[in-house]
């Protein structure tokens, strides 16, 4: 990501910031790792910050209740029209009169109308809505425009730049196949671990940022 960054044109911002959302205790917090280079793409700043209304030592402080990055956070802030809406459905999915899907199918539409909105298409059409509950547990739902994917597999996870659900995905039919639980239901005799074949999918896992959002 830090070759990318240094490689935008000179007169663009050189920023990559991630958005952290956790709760600490029964509070919710805002966080972002940034990385910020130079105009000269000589040096950099790299750190991490807590977000908070008011003065952070305050004893109103209290996180956001929204934040927006990227290409498409940029849209939105031209016309904030969806803002008031956003939160009145949240609020009554908090007080359980809609469920938190309501709120996913109303987030995923959102990024639609960024995706057909944004000229240059840095805002694909599909999503992923996740929710976390203060209490505990919580979903995600995968979607294609503003339908509800049929599979919502597990959250996507990169390690050190490995996408470890591709990762796993190549494993895991090995290891069933060599287990003698995989071969009893299959019905054969359970097999050495062909590392040669294992090597081979793995290495058909892209190593490189697809630039298609679509």
């Amino acid at each position: 990501m830090s070759i990318a960054v240094v490689r935008l044109p000179r007169d663009a911002s050189a920023a990559h910031n991630v958005v952290v959302t956790a709760f600490v205790g029964n509070e919710a917090r805002l966080y972002t790792i940034d990385l910020v280079f130079a105009p000269d793409r000589k040096s950099y700043h790299f750190r991490y910050t807590r977000h908070v209304v008011d003065n952070l030592t305050s004893a109103r402080a209290r996180s956001p209740r929204l934040a927006i990055g990227g290409t498409g956070g940029l849209y939105l802030l031209r016309d904030k029209k969806w803002e008031r809406s956003l939160l009145r459905l949240v609020g009554a999915s908090e007080r359980g009169r809609v469920s938190p899907y309501a709120v996913a199918d109303h987030l995923a539409s959102l990024n639609n109308e960024v995706h057909s909105g944004i000229h240059d298409k840095s805002v694909g059409p599909r999503c992923i809505v996740a929710w976390r509950h203060r209490g505990g547990g919580g979903q995600h739902v995968f979607y294609t425009g503003t339908t509800r994917d049929t599979n919502s597999p597990g959250l996507p996870t990169i390690t050190n730049g490995m996408d470890m659900q591709a990762f796993i995905s190549v494993i895991m039919p090995h290891m069933i196949r060599q287990s003698t639980l995989g071969a009893t239901l299959a019905g054969e005799p359970a097999k050495d671990l062909d590392v040669d074949e294992l090597n081979t999918e793995l290495g058909r896992l892209p190593d490189k940022p697809d630039e298609n959002l679509h």
